[in-house]
């Protein structure tokens, strides 16, 4: 994952990497863009009509409304379309800003906060929890809540961006 991009694709990607393969993601990510003219008009766009775009990740219908809905919290927040201000302050700050954007789903924040961020968290989806669960890593309670408590002592910041790939 190229932890270098700006705040916002690092959200936009995020909305495709959750729950899919990372070259998946990006190729969708590289359809999306080039798909369309701009952010907004990504932004107008119906859900349904992004899914079709986006019809290679597990479920487009997910990430298509998880993009939408990030665009838009980014709009009512600033009308632009950056996040650059979220990494001004504190890691707390960025998870805030991230937060506040209704409708993102906390995959997104942690991926985000964990790449453009540099913070160390571990971004969980459905398949890092089946998988976690599975190998009775973690319990029923982690895996129905989707939150594992002490998670970043198991796995190194640097391989955490590597595990939620």
């Amino acid at each position: 994952t190229d932890t270098s991009r700006p705040i916002l694709d690092q959200v936009l990607i995020a909305c495709c990497l959750e729950n899919a393969p990372a070259d998946v993601a990006e190729k969708a990510f590289a359809r999306l863009v080039g798909t369309y003219f701009d952010l907004n008009e990504i932004r107008v766009t119906t859900v349904a009509e992004l899914a079709e775009v986006l019809n290679d990740l597990p479920d487009p219908s997910h990430a298509a409304l998880s993009l939408r809905r990030a665009l838009q919290g980014v709009f009512e927040s600033t009308y632009a379309f950056s996040l650059e201000h979220a990494k001004k302050h504190s890691l707390a700050h960025g998870i805030k800003v991230l937060e506040g954007l209704r409708g993102v789903p906390p995959f997104v924040v942690q991926h985000v906060a964990a790449t453009a961020l540099g913070g160390h968290l571990i971004p969980l989806d459905r398949g890092a929890l089946a998988a976690l669960w599975l190998c009775g890593l973690i319990t029923k309670q982690e895996y129905d809540s989707g939150k594992v408590p002490g998670i970043e002592r198991t796995l190194p910041k640097k391989a955490g961006v590597e595990f939620a790939a």
